[in-house]
Protein backbone atom coordinates (compact mmCIF):
# COMPACT_ATOMS: atom_id res chain seq x y z
CA UNK A 1 0.00 0.00 0.00
CA UNK A 2 1.33 3.72 -1.22
CA UNK A 3 1.15 5.76 1.92
CA UNK A 4 2.56 9.60 1.57
CA UNK A 5 5.95 8.42 -0.69
CA UNK A 6 6.31 5.35 1.28
CA UNK A 7 5.21 2.01 0.32
CA UNK A 8 3.76 0.09 3.46
CA UNK A 9 4.23 -4.23 3.25
CA UNK A 10 4.58 -7.46 4.74
CA UNK A 11 8.89 -6.72 4.67
CA UNK A 12 8.52 -3.31 6.54
CA UNK A 13 8.20 0.39 5.16
CA UNK A 14 10.31 1.76 1.87
CA UNK A 15 10.78 4.43 -0.50
CA UNK A 16 8.18 4.43 -3.16
CA UNK A 17 10.38 3.44 -6.25
CA UNK A 18 8.47 5.82 -8.59
CA UNK A 19 9.81 8.78 -5.98
CA UNK A 20 14.09 7.60 -5.83
CA UNK A 21 13.54 7.05 -9.65
CA UNK A 22 12.71 10.93 -10.01
CA UNK A 23 15.64 11.64 -7.56
CA UNK A 24 17.99 9.89 -9.47
CA UNK A 25 16.91 10.92 -12.71
CA UNK A 26 17.04 14.57 -11.52
CA UNK A 27 19.14 16.60 -13.78
CA UNK A 28 21.80 18.81 -12.37
CA UNK A 29 20.11 22.56 -11.38
CA UNK A 30 21.32 25.66 -13.04
CA UNK A 31 19.90 27.73 -10.78
CA UNK A 32 19.01 27.91 -6.91
CA UNK A 33 14.97 27.04 -7.53
CA UNK A 34 15.63 24.20 -9.15
CA UNK A 35 18.11 23.26 -5.83
CA UNK A 36 15.36 23.91 -3.66
CA UNK A 37 13.30 21.78 -5.30
CA UNK A 38 15.73 19.02 -5.46
CA UNK A 39 16.67 19.29 -1.88
CA UNK A 40 12.99 19.36 -0.73
CA UNK A 41 12.31 16.08 -2.80
CA UNK A 42 15.28 14.47 -1.30
CA UNK A 43 14.34 16.26 1.93
CA UNK A 44 10.98 14.25 2.41
CA UNK A 45 12.69 11.03 1.43
CA UNK A 46 15.74 11.42 3.84
CA UNK A 47 14.71 9.97 6.91
CA UNK A 48 14.68 6.54 4.58
CA UNK A 49 18.73 7.80 3.48
CA UNK A 50 21.23 7.12 5.98
CA UNK A 51 23.85 9.93 5.83
CA UNK A 52 22.04 12.21 3.73
CA UNK A 53 21.55 15.27 5.38
CA UNK A 54 25.26 16.33 5.87
CA UNK A 55 25.36 16.76 1.89
CA UNK A 56 22.20 18.52 1.55
CA UNK A 57 23.28 20.73 4.12
CA UNK A 58 26.62 21.56 2.11
CA UNK A 59 23.53 21.84 -0.90
CA UNK A 60 21.90 24.37 0.51
CA UNK A 61 24.61 27.09 1.26
CA UNK A 62 24.15 27.27 -2.18
CA UNK A 63 20.38 28.30 -2.07
CA UNK A 64 20.77 31.47 -0.36
CA UNK A 65 20.17 34.67 -1.95
CA UNK A 66 22.51 36.55 -0.21
CA UNK A 67 25.42 35.16 -2.45
CA UNK A 68 24.75 34.93 -6.14
CA UNK A 69 24.52 31.31 -7.57
CA UNK A 70 27.02 29.32 -8.55
CA UNK A 71 27.62 25.23 -9.16
CA UNK A 72 31.09 24.05 -9.61
CA UNK A 73 32.84 20.65 -9.01
CA UNK A 74 32.03 20.94 -4.83
CA UNK A 75 28.29 21.13 -5.70
CA UNK A 76 28.20 18.58 -8.30
CA UNK A 77 30.30 15.95 -6.41
CA UNK A 78 27.68 16.44 -3.49
CA UNK A 79 25.10 16.00 -6.02
CA UNK A 80 25.94 12.92 -7.15
CA UNK A 81 26.91 11.75 -3.31
CA UNK A 82 23.33 12.83 -2.63
CA UNK A 83 22.00 10.02 -5.59
CA UNK A 84 24.24 7.48 -3.81
CA UNK A 85 23.00 7.60 -0.49
CA UNK A 86 19.76 7.16 -2.37
CA UNK A 87 20.49 4.69 -4.35
CA UNK A 88 22.04 2.96 -1.59
CA UNK A 89 18.75 2.94 0.32
CA UNK A 90 16.47 1.82 -1.64
CA UNK A 91 16.14 -1.64 -1.29
CA UNK A 92 16.45 -1.31 2.56
CA UNK A 93 12.99 -1.20 4.93
CA UNK A 94 12.36 -0.25 8.04
CA UNK A 95 10.83 -2.98 10.55
CA UNK A 96 9.48 -2.56 13.77
CA UNK A 97 11.97 -4.02 17.01
CA UNK A 98 10.91 -7.39 18.20
CA UNK A 99 11.17 -6.08 21.84
CA UNK A 100 7.93 -7.44 22.87
CA UNK A 101 9.50 -11.45 22.90
CA UNK A 102 13.40 -9.82 24.13
CA UNK A 103 13.62 -12.70 26.89
CA UNK A 104 12.35 -15.22 24.13
CA UNK A 105 15.60 -15.36 21.95
CA UNK A 106 14.78 -12.44 20.47
CA UNK A 107 17.20 -11.59 17.79
CA UNK A 108 19.66 -8.70 19.34
CA UNK A 109 19.44 -5.17 18.73
CA UNK A 110 22.25 -2.97 17.81
CA UNK A 111 23.04 0.56 17.67
CA UNK A 112 25.73 2.38 15.23
CA UNK A 113 26.58 5.71 15.41
CA UNK A 114 29.28 7.86 13.79
CA UNK A 115 30.21 11.88 14.35
CA UNK A 116 32.24 13.84 11.93
CA UNK A 117 33.66 17.60 11.43
CA UNK A 118 30.10 18.61 9.75
CA UNK A 119 27.04 15.51 10.76
CA UNK A 120 25.96 12.74 12.76
CA UNK A 121 24.60 9.86 11.53
CA UNK A 122 23.01 6.80 13.78
CA UNK A 123 21.19 3.58 12.92
CA UNK A 124 19.30 1.13 14.75
CA UNK A 125 18.79 -2.71 13.66
CA UNK A 126 17.71 -6.17 15.19
CA UNK A 127 18.73 -9.45 13.86
CA UNK A 128 21.72 -11.99 14.52
CA UNK A 129 24.62 -9.89 13.82
CA UNK A 130 24.80 -6.16 12.56
CA UNK A 131 25.87 -6.79 9.15
CA UNK A 132 22.64 -8.65 8.12
CA UNK A 133 20.65 -7.32 10.77
CA UNK A 134 16.92 -5.17 9.63
CA UNK A 135 16.81 -1.50 10.20
CA UNK A 136 14.80 -0.23 12.42
CA UNK A 137 15.67 3.72 11.81
CA UNK A 138 18.19 6.29 10.51
CA UNK A 139 19.17 9.10 11.33
CA UNK A 140 21.24 11.80 9.97
CA UNK A 141 22.12 15.15 10.77
CA UNK A 142 24.36 18.81 10.01
CA UNK A 143 25.70 19.81 12.81
CA UNK A 144 25.32 23.43 13.30
CA UNK A 145 28.29 25.93 14.10
CA UNK A 146 28.06 25.78 17.97
CA UNK A 147 27.42 21.64 18.20
CA UNK A 148 30.50 21.93 15.29
CA UNK A 149 32.57 22.86 18.59
CA UNK A 150 31.00 20.06 20.78
CA UNK A 151 33.82 17.26 22.15
CA UNK A 152 33.36 14.61 20.17
CA UNK A 153 31.35 12.37 23.30
CA UNK A 154 28.93 15.33 23.10
CA UNK A 155 28.29 14.91 19.81
CA UNK A 156 27.89 10.98 20.01
CA UNK A 157 24.96 12.15 22.90
CA UNK A 158 23.80 13.88 20.92
CA UNK A 159 23.08 11.39 17.96
CA UNK A 160 22.30 8.55 19.94
CA UNK A 161 19.57 10.67 21.73
CA UNK A 162 18.02 12.06 18.39
CA UNK A 163 18.24 8.47 17.01
CA UNK A 164 16.03 6.64 19.21
CA UNK A 165 13.78 9.82 19.39
CA UNK A 166 13.92 8.89 15.90
CA UNK A 167 12.78 5.34 16.16
CA UNK A 168 9.98 6.68 18.74
CA UNK A 169 8.38 9.24 16.65
CA UNK A 170 8.47 6.56 14.11
CA UNK A 171 7.17 3.83 15.43
CA UNK A 172 5.32 4.92 18.61
CA UNK A 173 3.55 7.85 17.73
CA UNK A 174 4.64 10.36 20.06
Amino acid sequence: MKILSRIVGNDGICMDPAKVDCVLNWKVPMNRDLLRGFIGSVGYLADDIYKVRVPLGVLSEVTGDAIPFRWDFAQERTFEAVKQYTTACTPHSHVPLNYHTYEHDAPPIYMMTDACLGGIGGVIVQGKDWQSAKVAAFYSAKLNTTQCNYPVHQEIMILLFLSLFAYIVLYMQI
